[in-house]
């Protein structure tokens, strides 16, 4: 079966597991641990509708997930594990926003999740789900703060995620997430301090981003996540050689970048592979190329600025 036909069966499966569920609470409406299970079949649903390009389809599920947490009669609303799954369901709702080009739910929902978790990680330092799920509030907050133009901001967050990661990091250098977390923290400020104009420190960022993943795809093969997020730091470092005015360094990043992506863009509705792929098209001029995949996205309700956002600084020339 194809990958597509596997996802719909997986999506079937958990739709009838969210009845079923739907149904005990209906019954015993203090099942606590019901209602987690099926916020977190929700959040599956949404996530996988996310992936493929349903980004109507997926706000709904994220809204499903964050009323199933808002209604259940829980027996303790203040449970650490409630407000974290609260966290959680809030930036599910901001992650679709950014890219539906809704910034300002964005940067609430964002606000109110980082809120929760800090406070969480306060209370109970010594738990890494916790401090992960901090780290990549703040990491998701960076990445709006920088399609803001707000790089200052993005900064100080961009910093604590990456010390934070790297301390993790250290307790079990195993963990793939943290791994590709911790690359997305040092292609973000790789980005921020270029905005700044710092070109020096930005190009180590970028370096280091991309060897990260490189790494990982070293061990763990290159499956379309770790591509996506290759060709994106590849994307970032062709950006910061750019505004160094290293045009043609710039040109073998992009280059390099659309190698990584070229034989997935086909029939892909997944965002994180069709978004780097329009940016690096458009970055090698190849903007004829590029139209028919920005119509797909925006087909698909994406409405996240595409243009990529160093080029555009007034005073600088573009060099081909």
């Amino acid at each position: 079966a194809s990958a597509h036909a596997r996802q719909d069966e997986a999506i079937a499966a958990f739709q009838r597991s969210i009845e079923l569920k739907r149904k005990v609470l209906s019954v015993q409406p203090a099942n606590d641990s019901v209602a987690v299970e099926l916020a977190d079949s929700l959040s599956w649903v949404g996530t996988n509708y996310q992936n493929r390009g349903r980004l109507a389809d997926a706000g709904d599920y994220y809204r499903q997930e964050f009323e199933a947490l808002s209604h259940a009669r829980i027996a303790d609303p203040s449970a650490a594990l409630w407000r974290y799954r609260e966290a959680l369901a809030l930036s599910h709702i901001a992650g679709l926003a950014v890219l539906t080009g809704d910034f300002v739910t964005a940067r609430s929902h964002y606000q109110d999740a980082h809120a929760i978790l800090a406070n969480l990680v306060e209370k109970q330092a010594d738990s890494r789900t916790w401090q992960h799920s901090l780290a990549v509030a703040n990491i998701e907050q960076g990445g709006l703060h920088l399609l803001m133009r707000e790089s200052d901001l993005a900064t100080p967050l961009l910093t604590e995620a990456i010390s934070s990661l790297e301390h993790l990091l250290k307790q079990d250098a195993t963990v793939t997430d943290w791994q590709l977390h911790l690359a997305l923290a040092h292609r973000y400020l790789a980005m921020a301090l270029a905005q700044h104009g710092q070109t020096g420190v930005a190009r180590r960022e970028a370096v280091a981003a991309v060897a990260m993943v490189e790494q990982l795809q070293a061990k763990l093969g290159a499956n379309p996540v770790n591509r996506g997020a290759l060709a994106q730091s590849l994307i970032a470092l062709g950006e910061v050689e750019q505004v160094s005015g290293a045009g043609d360094a710039a040109a073998r990043a992009w280059q390099h970048a659309a190698d990584v992506l070229a034989d997935l863009v086909a029939d892909s509705s997944d965002p994180r592979i069709l978004e780097p792929w329009v940016h690096v098209l458009i970055s090698l001029h190849r903007d004829d190329q590029a139209a028919p995949f920005i119509h797909r996205l925006k087909s698909l309700g994406y409405r996240q600025p595409i243009n990529p956002p160093l080029l555009y600084q007034p005073g600088r020339s573009s060099s081909k």
